[in-house]
């Protein structure tokens, strides 16, 4: 993949692909991957969580931030000329900008994958990282069914993207009006909640608040939805508008058990989950940017501490290969179906590496495979 400019860039599969590589992450495979890297954001200086989440994990993977303005791109300079002299020294470069035209015109003249970080009309970014989340705390997220209750927008139609490639139920409720096209709609939130497993909202501006008194997301409408039916408000979330005052993170924390009993299990020397939880309920954006300096000082300085690793042997390495082999056959197999070179030669190139890091960590020989892989049979090469 070279750009992120739409979700519906992508395949279902290269979702699940993104996932596995966050589970990476997690647990430090991709440590030093952006070791003299340069990642060029352009960013508004209202943003402050899409910033720092990227700021952080460029950081954390050993690459360098290079923060401009989102104006700048406003310039007379033709954004043709802009790229070419990037195209020199950016690997990476993130655009959060309202025109996804401009963002699209970038990557079209960009050598560098381009990233976007929300425009006017979606933000696939944050709808990944939802969808992250909710296959980490659902049992199986994609058979949920999602009720997205606000104006047509950025959020709303990027969760209808989401809903486009992952193929899940996704409905609307609002106001006339403000309606999503192609997707069904609901004018009373007492019936569209019923039945309904994940709830999407989004903040409202101050024009449109009197017309949505009646569509706010409250205790009583969310015991209405299906048993542990999750809220998943978009930040910044304002109670009293989009969601009620009573509004304390009951139905997060709902649906976050898992993702948090996981953290417990960690025997980590602090307690994460309450502060974690302390970021969700903050009020104010001083709270919030206090609350995750101190989220992501001490876990930064616990991932610093040299961590004792056990041993490879092939009992704790036998599932995990076993887990990798299993997922490389069915990509091999399905991109041979699709008569997909690239990912079929991706595919093998993976394989190749993991058999490169099994013989580091236990006595066998080391042998080659991409010479035997066959463009004009990809079926051969599953």
């Amino acid at each position: 993949m070279k750009d992120l400019i739409r979700l519906t860039d992508l395949r279902s599969s290269e979702v699940y692909e993104i996932f596995n590589i966050a589970d990476g992450i997690s647990t430090g495979k991709y440590n030093g991957f952006l070791n003299g890297k340069s990642v060029i954001l352009y960013f508004p200086a209202s943003s402050i969580r899409t910033r720092v989440t990227f700021e952080k994990g460029i950081y954390l993977l050993g690459g360098q931030s290079i923060l401009f303005p989102n104006d700048a791109l406003e310039k007379k300079e033709d954004l043709r000329d802009v790229c070419g002299y990037l195209n020199n020294w950016a690997d990476i470069v993130i655009v959060r900008h309202g025109d996804i035209q401009l963002v699209e015109k970038f990557a079209e003249y960009s050598k560098t994958p381009v990233i976007n970080a929300m425009t006017d009309i979606n933000h696939p970014c944050e709808i990944l990282s939802d969808m992250y989340s909710l296959s980490i705390i659902r049992d199986n997220f994609i058979s949920d069914k999602y009720l997205f209750c606000g104006k047509s927008g950025n959020i709303g139609l990027a969760w209808k993207e989401a809903s486009e490639v992952m193929g899940f139920d996704l409905s609307q409720c609002c106001c006339s009006g403000y309606e999503m096209d192609d997707v069904q709609v609901y004018h009373d939130i007492k019936v569209a909640i019923k039945g309904k497993d994940i709830i999407c909202t989004d903040s409202l501006p101050a024009s449109v608040l009197n017309d949505f008194r009646g569509y706010q997301v409250t205790k009583e409408i969310m015991d209405m939805a299906n048993k542990n039916a999750v809220l998943n408000p978009c930040p910044p979330f304002y109670r009293g508008e989009e969601v009620s005052d009573d509004y304390n993170g009951q139905y997060f924390r709902k649906g976050m058990k898992r993702a948090l009993d996981e953290l417990k299990q960690l025997r980590l020397p602090f307690d994460l989950e309450t502060r974690i939880l302390a970021v969700i309920q903050a009020e104010t954006v001083e709270k919030i940017r206090a609350r995750l300096t101190e989220v992501f000082v001490l876990t930064d300085e616990y991932l610093q501490v040299p961590k004792k690793k056990e041993l490879p042997s092939a009992k704790n390495l036998r599932g995990t290969y076993e887990e990798m082999y299993s997922n490389w056959k069915n990509k091999m197999a399905e991109a041979a179906g699709r008569d997909d070179v690239y990912s079929s030669f991706m595919n093998l190139l993976s394989l190749q590496w993991m058999i490169h890091e099994i013989t580091e960590c236990i006595a066998v020989d080391d042998f080659e495979i991409m010479d035997k892989f066959n463009p004009k049979k990809l079926e051969e090469n599953v």
